[in-house]
């Protein structure tokens, strides 16, 4: 999912450390049903360790989309530095174990495309992403490009700041 540019950035100091955010407009519905097209986020931008992040965590990321220039992108971690991933029966599995996902909508399936690794297994500062809509996302996350590099994450979405209910069903 595409990612509007910065539409208001702000400077907290918080816990006696200065931490950039950013308000951003999301586009596009590969988040759906956690974040609609249009809904407003709460991006940390600085003050965050990729380090510290965890499975479930929404983060933006820096990626090269089909048909794009370098664009800036949400999804979710599905998988953290040194597991493997495999994606197999509609269902995403973490070492040999099915990963609960709550977050996605009822009767999700999460499929791969014809060619595309159905198992990977992450190297030391590389996280797994998808879109919490499984088919809109296919084209723009892990399962198409790969896992991310720590240094591709951008920040850390830290809340929605307005939902745009009129996609809402």
């Amino acid at each position: 999912m595409k990612i509007a540019g910065g539409i208001l950035g702000a400077l907290l100091l918080v816990g006696g450390i200065w931490v950039r955010l950013n308000l951003v407009r999301v586009q596009g519905g590969a988040m759906s049903p956690s974040l609609q097209d249009q809904d407003i986020l709460f991006v940390k931008r600085s003050g965050f360790d990729p380090a510290k992040l965890t499975r479930g965590e929404i983060v933006m990321y820096k990626a090269n989309l089909p048909g794009y220039a370098e664009v800036e992108a949400v999804a979710r971690i599905v998988g953290l530095p040194g597991e493997t991933i495999k994606i197999s029966d509609g269902k995403v599995w973490l070492n040999g174990t099915r990963l609960p996902e709550e977050y996605l909508g009822l009767g999700t399936e999460t499929r791969i495309k014809k060619g595309q690794a159905d198992e990977v297994t992450l190297g030391g500062r590389e996280y797994f992403v998808m879109g919490d809509d499984r088919v809109v996302s296919i084209e723009g996350d892990s399962r198409e490009f790969g896992p991310i590099p720590a240094e591709k994450i951008s920040g850390k979405v830290s809340a929605i700041v307005w939902k745009n209910l009129t996609n809402y069903d």
